[in-house]
């Protein structure tokens, strides 16, 4: 059976990456950058991110929905961004591109995005970006 010595030298801190001088210390676990919302009074209308969203040609608007970043993140696989406090309060913006969508990738044709942005702000903070098989419409789309 092996067993394991550890030195008392040996702590955590020890280890602890530095980020150029012997006093700044990597932060193992930082402060979200985009803290929890103050208030709803300062929230984007549905109306005014929706302008945000459907300003591209084509754009089939399929659903538009406020939730806190959290509960969003919760059914997620394709993004992780924790600069994002968790209850931070985002707008879930669907849109179906029938006649295809550019991306930084190329065109991609009958496209299904989903698009994040800031309740307060109207930033994109990320979007999922998903080719549906040729004929296929996202559900609720006629």
């Amino acid at each position: 059976m092996a067993s394991v010595v550890f030195n008392k030298d040996m702590t955590p801190e020890a280890f602890t990456p530095t980020l150029g001088t012997e006093n700044e210390q990597y932060n193992h676990n930082p402060e979200p950058v985009l803290k929890a919302n103050a208030d709803n009074a300062s929230f984007l209308s549905e109306d005014e991110i929706e302008k945000v969203a459907f300003r591209d040609k084509g754009a089939v608007p399929v659903r538009t929905e406020l939730v806190a970043w959290g509960e969003f993140m919760a059914g997620q696989t394709e993004i992780r961004d924790h600069q994002i406090a968790r209850d931070r309060k985002v707008w879930i913006v669907q849109t179906y591109y029938p006649d295809g969508y550019d991306t930084k990738r190329g065109r991609m044709d009958n496209a299904f995005v989903t698009g994040i942005y800031d309740s307060e702000t109207g930033d994109v903070l990320g979007a999922i970006y998903k080719p549906l098989p040729k004929g296929e419409k996202p559900e609720g789309v006629q």
